[in-house]
C-alpha cells in the first residue's frame, strides 16, 4: 500500500501524485510530540495523532467543531463496517498495555483492516478522553508525568483510565446514535 497517494491512481499517469494531507498531518503531529513518544503510551500518542488528522480538513485547515462527524467519517473511510453494519474493534484491554514496541510490532504483521482497528481504537479512546474537561485534567497529567520521566531504565508511567469494559460499552453507546456502530472483541 502506498500511503502518500490519495488514493493510488488506477491507470499510468503523467500527474504528479496528491500527497495524503491526513497522513502528512498524523506524522507532523507524531513530530510535534517527539519529546513524548518514547515516554507514553502509544494508544494516546497515536490516538492524538489520529484526532489531528480527523480535524484536518485539507489545506492546514482544521475543523474542531463538529469532530464527532470527522471522527466517523475518518474511521469509516480506513476501517469500512463488516456485513452486520459494524466497526468491529479489538479490546481496550489487548491496546491499553502494549508499550511502543508491542504497538509496533503488533500492527506491522497485522493485515491492513486490524492495523486501522489500531489506530481506530485509539482515536475513539482519545476523543473519550478529550470530550471531558476531567478526563482532560487526567490527559494533562499523564503529560507532565511523563515528560518527567528521564530515565527509560526505569518502568513507563501509565495513565490510569477506569474500566476497559465500561469504556468500551460507553463509546459503543456514544457512537452508534452518531452512525458508527462499534463492537469490541478480544483478538
Amino acid at each position: 500500500m502506498n500511503l502518500t497517494l490519495n488514493p493510488p491512481p488506477s491507470q499510468p499517469t503523467r500527474l504528479q501524485p496528491k500527497p495524503n494531507e491526513d497522513l502528512l498531518v498524523h506524522e507532523l503531529t507524531h513530530l510535534v510530540m517527539h519529546g513524548l513518544l518514547w515516554r507514553t503510551s502509544p494508544w494516546l500518542y497515536e490516538g492524538l495523532a489520529e484526532y489531528m488528522s480527523a480535524a484536518h480538513i485539507g489545506g492546514g485547515a482544521y475543523n474542531f467543531s463538529r469532530i464527532d462527524s470527522a471522527i466517523r467519517d475518518h474511521i469509516r473511510l480506513r476501517h469500512p463496517p463488516n456485513a452486520n453494519h459494524q466497526i468491529t474493534c479489538a479490546s481496550l484491554d489487548y491496546f491499553l498495555p502494549m508499550t511502543g514496541k508491542q504497538w509496533i510490532d503488533a500492527n506491522s504483521l497485522a493485515e491492513n483492516r486490524a492495523a486501522h482497528s489500531a489506530y481506530a481504537v485509539s482515536l475513539l479512546l482519545t476523543h473519550y478522553h478529550l470530550q471531558s474537561s476531567e478526563r482532560r485534567k487526567d490527559i494533562q497529567s499523564y503529560l507532565i508525568l511523563a515528560r518527567a520521566h528521564r530515565d527509560s531504565r526505569r518502568p513507563f508511567p501509565r495513565m490510569q483510565i477506569g474500566s476497559a469494559t465500561e469504556i468500551e460499552k460507553r463509546l459503543a453507546k456514544f457512537w452508534h446514535p452518531k452512525g458508527l456502530p462499534i463492537r469490541f472483541k478480544k483478538p
